[in-house]
């Protein structure tokens, strides 16, 4: 079987067939997909920096807005206790954090795809756009595990922590700060 597969080879070769035909129209498709590749990283390096101007406007919306609430704070730590509540607090930040950022993580996250779907051919060049690093655009497993240890509180503290800090970016050190 190997040997009729190589004398078949050998005699298309030698008759300048499909395997030289075959070589050139693969060459030809990666200068092709260059172009869409170019644009691609672009797009990417625009959205980038998009996303680093989305992070800074939320981290200066946190750090700007001011939670005043110490006693409803202190009151569900006395009922709840301290560890629940930082749990609370920590997915509620990183949760608030991330949507304010969302649209921009979604954007750039899908021209990343779309760049790895186009060059998965070793022969398209892509620049260092195509290893920007994920972790940027996804939540942590850190993240993640506050979210699920979130989701096993009492209803009665998330709803009184939602009610309080809404959907809006806040600064979890200075709120964490309320019993001091």
């Amino acid at each position: 079987m190997v040997a009729r597969c190589l004398n078949l080879l050998i005699i298309t070769a030698a008759l300048g067939g499909p395997v030289l035909a075959w070589a050139s129209s693969g060459n030809d498709r990666h200068h092709e997909n260059q172009p869409v590749v170019d644009y691609l990283s672009h797009s990417a390096r625009l959205e980038i920096k998009q996303l680093e101007q989305e992070i800074e406007r939320c981290s200066h919306a946190a750090r700007s807005r001011e939670i005043s609430q110490d006693e409803v704070l202190a009151d569900l730590q006395s009922e709840y206790g301290r560890e629940a509540l930082i749990s609370a607090l920590g997915h509620l930040h990183f949760r608030n954090q991330l949507q304010c950022e969302l649209a921009a993580r979604q954007s750039l996250s899908y021209t990343l795809a779309t760049l790895d779907s186009v060059a998965d051919d070793e022969a398209v060049i892509v620049d260092e756009i195509a290893s920007y690093p994920r972790s940027l655009l996804y939540p942590s497993a850190r993240e993640l595990a506050y979210e699920l240890r979130y989701e096993d509180l009492p209803s009665e503290l998330k709803g009184s922590l939602e009610a309080l800090l809404g959907s809006e970016p806040f600064d979890l050190l200075t709120v964490l700060d309320f019993d001091k």
